[in-house]
């Protein structure tokens, strides 16, 4: 069975209240969407499952780059003090 692809459709319009500096034409991207349907239990399971990884990785990522400003921070400190 095959799936009906999306659609995306561009629409570009000239601005009348363009400031300084921008351009006066702007576009929109418009998705029309050709299939929905209610995510099963198991998809909404899977994605709150990734959604957990993903914020635990972030905060893994956050911790690291704190104890490397940490670590400088402390080099810096012994160095003025010496």
């Amino acid at each position: 069975m095959s799936r009906p692809s999306p659609t995306l459709r561009a629409l570009g319009f000239t601005r009348s209240n363009a400031r300084p500096g921008e351009k006066a034409v702007g576009a929109l991207v418009i998705f029309q969407a050709t299939d929905v349907r209610e995510a099963t239990a198991d998809e909404r399971r899977a994605l709150m499952e990734a959604r957990k990884v993903s914020k635990l990785q972030a905060k893994q990522r956050r911790a690291a780059r704190k104890a490397e400003r940490d670590a400088a921070k402390a080099g810096v400190a012994e160095k003025q003090s010496a």
